[in-house]
């Protein structure tokens, strides 16, 4: 990191910094190996309105190269837009000049803690301290502040019919027996409703301990930390430093060896995670073995280089300070261990908030916003490809929300819908059977919203638009009847999607119009579980037929 106060000349106010300086000091920045410099120049050389050369930077009669540098403000969308004077900042726009042209280069800005510019600049540096006392401080005052003044998120959070249906079982951590970490299986009472998190992670492989029906007597007593896999005990660490004295935890909240005791969480998934406090997800281990409290390396191909360039900073209060300048970076969540899991998909849209332990950083996402313990919240992106069409945490309280100000318009359900199965269905499942069960929670959400049957992944209100799925990889996928009907998307092994972005533009003579549902009949495995695996079906239509010509082969 290289500190050039030659390249910034005087600063006027919070509205737009000027800078000054010819391109013979530019060039100077070059030799010295000025990361700002070398950003300007690949810039210029690769945008087709400028020439890298003397004359370009008008070295002859030492003309500006810069035009202007104004920070901005992100709103909660990440769109930039100027800055008022006093606020906090995010982003520096740099326009570069030329005697034909002009451009501009969006950069990320941050500031070190202690440093005067510091009040003025949100972003820090990321730290490979995952785990350090900040982190968790931080985290208690988003929470807080969501409590306190989110009001959409509390209506999400605590409806009136999950509270009825909160975890049969939590699990108790106390911090004060002996001066170590204390946790016990809590059974609750029906009039019981704690404040309690919930952990989102991947299994892998499996679990040595786990509660069945020989250690649930025992665990009410004393469950033993050290048996318990290293991301349980982290998730547990993190609750109970926040200041949580309940967290639920599927492998020790579930009896693992009962079917009944399954179907019945599994049934009320939905209440489990809407409830929470807030959802704490591990999204950075691969397997529960692995933890995701210890320190992150830098080095690994999906962390940000540390390439800065130091910059003069003048703040509103006449101090100096200086504020660190590099590219936006942006971090594509999809690819986080957490986010190829098929049952993680609905654990984390069915959570009002959601704290995330990703492999750069610790944030928080809620219905009203976004924050990050370092970096610059915005850089966070589910921009994994045209088949991930839901934002990552795309809460089903945000739905909802849309649903009513459409005035309840079914087909924008349909279409939400959709972007659920074609999420889902890109995401890896263990146990290739549990194909219905892992949406199960969205689907009773979206029941109460659609008023319509549920047949085996597919609705009553749009079941013939529903028919129109289609496999992305014919060389990839698999059939497999034994767990749903041919005609679901559920009997597949592999990617689906309906091509939703063009159903506004369906056919006038869509065969759709012309087909109706005679009599579709699904049974549930389990009544107790109306949204989960099912064993029979049957499904009729009446349509226009046409004659096709099919030799067998492919």
């Amino acid at each position: 990191m290289i500190s050039l106060p030659h390249l910034l000349g005087q600063a006027c106010s919070l509205e737009g910094l000027s800078i000054t300086q010819t391109a013979e000091d530019f060039l100077h920045g070059l030799e010295l190996g000025c990361y700002l410099c070398r950003k300007i120049r690949e810039f210029s050389e690769n945008y087709q309105g400028f020439k890298f050369s003397n004359s370009f930077y008008h070295i002859e009669n030492e003309k500006s190269l810069f035009k202007n540098v104004k920070c901005r403000k992100l709103d909660h969308q990440g769109n930039p837009y100027d800055l008022p004077k006093g606020f906090h900042l995010d982003q520096m726009d740099i326009t570069l000049g030329s005697a034909d042209a002009s451009e501009q280069i969006m950069l990320d800005v941050q500031a070190l803690d202690g440093d005067p510019a510091a009040q003025w600049i949100t972003a820090r540096p990321l730290n490979p301290d995952i785990n350090r006392a900040e982190a968790i401080e931080s985290a208690q005052q988003w929470l807080a502040d969501c409590v306190k003044c989110h009001e959409q998120c509390s209506i999400q959070n605590r409806s009136a019919d999950g509270l009825t249906k909160s975890p049969k079982r939590l699990l108790n951590i106390d911090y004060e027996s002996l001066g170590s970490t204390k946790v016990t299986l809590h059974l609750r009472k029906q009039d019981e409703h704690p404040r309690y998190a919930a952990l989102s992670y991947c299994w892998g492989t499996g679990q040595a301990f786990k509660l069945i029906l020989s250690n649930l007597k025992a665990m009410s007593v004393d469950v033993p930390i050290s048996a318990l896999a290293q991301t349980i005990q982290d998730a547990i660490s993190v609750a109970g430093r926040i200041g949580i004295q309940y967290i639920w935890i599927d492998s020790l909240c579930i009896i693992q060896d009962s079917a009944i005791d399954k179907d019945h969480e599994i049934s009320a998934m939905d209440h489990i995670y809407q409830n929470a406090e807030f959802t704490l997800c591990a999204a950075s281990a691969e397997a529960c073995t692995e933890g995701f409290l210890q320190r992150r390396l830098f080095s690994d191909p999906w962390m940000p280089e540390e390439d800065y360039s130091t910059l003069q900073f003048p703040c509103p209060n006449g101090a100096h300070g200086t504020i660190l300048v590099r590219d936006i970076p942006t971090h594509d969540v999809t690819r986080e261990p957490l986010y190829k899991r098929g049952w993680t998909l609905q654990e984390q849209m069915l959570s009002s908030r959601v704290l995330v332990y990703d492999s750069w950083q610790v944030w928080w996402e809620c219905l009203e916003s976004k924050k990050s313990d370092q970096g610059n919240p915005e850089s966070i992106s589910s921009n994994g490809g045209w088949t991930i069409k839901l934002p990552i945490h795309e809460q089903m309280g945000r739905i909802e929300q849309t649903f009513r100000a459409t005035n309840h318009e079914p087909d924008f359900l349909w279409k939400r819908w959709a972007e659920v199965v074609e999420t889902y269905t890109t995401r890896d499942l263990t146990m290739k059977s549990d194909k219905l069960p892992p949406l199960s929670g969205l689907a009773s959400r979206f029941s109460n919203l659609w008023s319509c049957a549920y047949y085996a992944g597919l609705w009553e209100g749009n079941l013939i638009e529903g028919l129109g799925w289609f496999v992305l990889d014919l060389f990839t996928s698999m059939i497999n009847h034994s767990y749903a009907p041919s005609w679901s998307w559920a009997s597949v092994v592999g990617a689906v999607s309906w091509n939703v972005n063009s159903l506004d533009n369906i056919p006038v003579k869509n065969p759709a119009e012309f087909t109706n549902m005679v009599e579709c009949k699904v049974t549930s495995a389990n009544k107790a579980a109306p949204f989960g695996n099912v064993t029979d079906w049957s499904l009729q239509i009446e349509g226009l037929a046409q004659w096709i010509d099919w030799d067998g082969q492919e």
